[in-house]
């Protein structure tokens, strides 16, 4: 904004305030997002970090994904989490329902009675022909009606909301205030909400019900990818046919398994596929790919458009699914060997056709409508997914057109809902410039490891021009142009209000949850844990399974460490009495800790260590860590801590390695990624804002009692 390129910012900050906003512990989206719309601490909110840990009974801690989580319910019982129509109601409880082979017992019996009628009283039939022909219809009714009902899964696997707070639009709404969301964070899964139109973003899963990797196919050989299992980019292999062609298979949507619900359930569930196919011209560096029913053609670099891709999870039920794809690389090598490479971004849950068990509106019909007035769109929460593991090896300047037709689309539904007169309260929010970050951070870092890396001719990346947003530009400078294009889109909102578009009153808030820092090397909590002697393994080799009879603490999620506390986990040994002073003493020499890599200056590798019974409060404040990590500028928790200790990388002495696609992009000390507020009313220059504030003063302006639960309090204008 000092520089000049952010003018539209700009001029909102003088013309009313602009101030740095104080975010959660930890400084994470999931936590200051769910924060920001419910005005609770993450002890209230249930939701501190990208990951949760699960316990069992005779397991050991496992990460599973924060925000919603899955059970399996039976088909009969979907109505009370999903919402469908009536047919689609009867369908699924005659087939899927308790009752199933009585309704194809009444199927039956009613189609034989009605034939049976019909040849004896239409047609005049004797008696015993009309029962036989009766007979016969029935006959093959049951066998059909016992084929379609085999084809409906007994039961479901549906997600289950864990954001325990209230968000500030089901407040609104019940007070009469109307709202529109057409990007919603924390609101997956959709319910319900009064006088509020609501398409979730950000918890948003992709249409398997994960994270979403980027996936590459390619000819020759395939790597294994970056990342943590499941995230960054995953190589799959294209075959080569005698026409020249090549064709793979696009994995989509987890199949559900017909069968009985509950601990009986059979086979474990299926990964559904469309095939896929490339159809080169090397010598124009252009390519038809089909995938399913959808075709497109390509030239080298080039994206589509979304494409709608239909999955059959079984012989009755589809899943819908939406896809970008980019020719990545179409040519002959100087063995005149093809060198095709096809990227695809994670799949999203259809707007036009979401699942029953995948809510993402409120009403469900919202989405639909989006699509109708500004085409088919992705839904997927995070732009880019889950990304940042594969920083290495995505392409920069590919990831970056794909993020400006993201971009685009998004912002046509922001636009949609601008041009209506039926709200009172709009809310729209944008990852793009999160995902910038992640994906592009190293080429504007001159501290990040990467930041002179060259391409295969020796040339450096950051100084490649790329075209994204309408403009030409230096990879150095991709970061900041999506900035840009985020000031233009905040400008043309400005200008309506300046206009008296929405009243004299109008309040417009540009609000971040949480900021980023430099982030140069990475710290697994787990090696250092490892190598101090709280963590143990089975027969101490530096890479074995962890045993949990002398292991004291571990770490899970973005810089999280739990004690192995005797009651509380599987295998727990740490006495309930040596608890405090156990943390205390890991809080103490984290906080001491120096850098010991060579070259790294000895830096200290955490500027704060959080005890959370002390910066959380609330039910669910145990559901943290026992320690909260704030990393110091220019560290960040390593990818490998999203797995667990059992993913442990061999870093650098004491776990500290350089963030060469190993980092998972957040996780500083929440006093250097605070977030920003710019608001078009002059802010208080004596109170120290955060987080907490915004939902409380969004109620305010409405004269809206906030919830007695609530931590924040209005912003006093």
């Amino acid at each position: 904004m000092e520089s000049g390129d952010l003018p539209n910012l700009e001029r909102l900050a003088r013309a009313g305030g602009y101030a740095a906003l104080d975010t959660t512990i930890p400084a994470m989206s999931q936590a200051s997002w769910a924060a920001l719309v419910t005005a609770s601490n993450p002890g209230k909110t249930n939701i501190g970090g990208p990951v949760r840990r699960g316990l069992s009974a005779r397991a050991a801690p496992v990460p599973r994904r924060a925000g919603f989580r899955f059970q399996e319910v039976a088909g009969g019982d979907l109505g009370d989490v999903a919402s469908f129509g009536a047919f689609e109601g009867l369908v699924l409880r005659l087939g899927a329902g308790p009752g199933r082979r009585l309704a194809i017992t009444l199927l039956v019996a009613g189609v034989m009675a009605l034939i049976t009628v019909v040849f004896r009283s239409a047609l005049r039939f004797p008696a015993a022909a009309s029962v036989l022909a009766g007979a016969a219809f029935a006959a093959c009714a049951g066998f059909l009606g016992r084929r379609f009902a085999d084809e409906i899964p007994a039961s479901f696997l549906v997600p289950v909301g864990e954001l325990q707070a209230e968000p500030f639009w089901d407040v609104l709404g019940r007070a009469g205030v109307r709202v529109a969301g057409p990007q919603a964070p924390g609101a997956f899964p959709a319910h319900a909400v009064e006088n509020a139109r609501i398409l979730a973003a950000l918890s948003t899963p992709d249409v398997a019900g994960g994270a979403g990797s980027w996936l590459r196919f390619e000819t020759g050989e395939v790597g294994s990818g970056s990342g943590a299992a499941g995230a960054g980019i995953q190589s799959l292999r294209l075959e080569i046919d005698a026409k020249g062609a090549a064709s793979g298979s696009l994995p989509g949507p987890i199949a559900p398994v017909a069968g009985p619900a509950g601990a009986d359930a059979p086979a474990p569930e299926r990964r559904v596929e469309l095939p896929l196919r490339i159809e080169p011209d090397y010598g124009s560096r252009r390519a038809r790919v089909a995938i399913g029913g959808e075709s497109v053609e390509l030239a080298e670099g080039g994206w589509s458009d979304c494409l709608r891709l239909v999955f059959p999870a079984t012989r009755v039920l589809k899943v819908e699914a939406v896809a970008r794809v980019c020719l990545e690389e179409c040519a002959l090598d100087v063995s005149g060997r093809p060198r095709l490479r096809l990227l695809v971004p994670p799949l999203s849950v259809s707007p036009q056709a979401p699942p029953l068990t995948m809510p993402i509106s409120s009403p469900r019909q919202y989405a639909r409508d989006l699509a109708e007035d500004v085409g088919l769109f992705s839904t997927l929460g995070r732009a880019c997914g889950d990304a940042d593991g594969g920083e290495s090896d995505l392409p920069a300047g590919l990831v970056l057109s794909y993020l400006d037709l993201e971009m685009q689309r998004r912002e046509a539904l922001l636009e949609r809902e601008l041009a209506r007169d039926d709200w009172d309260v709009l809310l729209h929010v944008e990852s793009i410039t999160d995902c910038a970050w992640c994906l592009l951070h190293r080429f504007a870092d001159p501290g990040h490891p990467r930041y002179h890396a060259v391409d295969r001719d020796g040339r450096l990346l950051r100084e490649q021009t790329v075209s994204a947003f309408g403009r030409s530009f230096r990879l150095e400078d991709g970061l900041k142009e999506t900035y840009r294009e985020m000031d233009r889109i905040a400008g043309g909102v400005l200008a309506r209000v300046e206009a008296g578009a929405f009243g004299p009153r109008a309040l417009f808030i540009v609000v971040s949850g949480h900021g980023r820092a430099p982030l140069r090397q990475v710290f697994d909590a787990n090696v250092w844990l490892l190598r101090n002697g709280y963590l143990r393994t089975v027969g101490d080799a530096p890479s074995g399974a962890v045993d949990w009879t002398r292991t004291q603490a571990y770490s899970l999620g973005m810089g999280e460490i739990y004690i192995n506390l005797r009651g509380r986990e599987p295998a727990g040994i740490v006495a309930p009495w040596a608890f405090a002073a156990l943390k205390a003493e890991i809080m103490r020499r984290l906080e001491a800790f120096s850098d010991p890599v060579r070259g790294h200056g000895g830096r200290r590798v955490v500027k704060r260590a959080y005890d959370a019974a002390e910066v959380l409060a609330g039910p669910y404040a145990e559901e943290s860590g026992d320690i909260i990590l704030g990393f110091a500028e220019g560290y960040g928790p390593a990818r490998s801590a999203l797995a667990g200790c059992a993913a442990a990388e061999t870093f650098d002495t004491f776990g500290v390695g350089d963030a060469r696609g190993r980092g998972a992009g957040c996780g500083a000390d929440p006093d250097l990624a605070r977030g920003i507020l710019f608001a078009n009313r002059r802010l208080p220059k004596d109170l120290r804002l955060g987080v907490l504030n915004i939902a409380p003063t969004i109620l305010a302006v409405y004269d809206v009692a906030a919830p007695a639960e609530w931590d924040g309090e209005p912003i006093d204008w």
